[in-house]
């Protein structure tokens, strides 16, 4: 089984950067403005697995939006 993808809720971005750019050695390789949010998306040096920190603009005080800190996690099993 290999991790591909995961997204998360983040309410500090440059705090969320500074964290997988320095801890994971993970580079940030495309950003997406929305009308609501901003999408960050980092990959590991091979292109294999890719975070998407979101950052919604009017991020509550605790961070948590819908209840949820993440959206959506991919990951790729050969034996199904």
């Amino acid at each position: 089984m290999k991790f591909l993808h995961v997204m998360i809720r983040v309410k500090d971005i440059d705090k969320s950067l500074k964290f997988y750019q320095e801890l994971f050695d993970m580079n940030l390789v495309n950003e997406m403005e929305l009308e609501d949010s901003k999408l960050y998306f980092l990959s590991d040096e091979d292109g294999q697995t890719q975070i998407e920190l979101t950052y919604n603009f009017d991020t509550p005080e605790n961070g948590c939006i819908f209840n949820k800190k993440y959206g959506e996690i991919w990951r790729k099993n050969e034996e199904i």
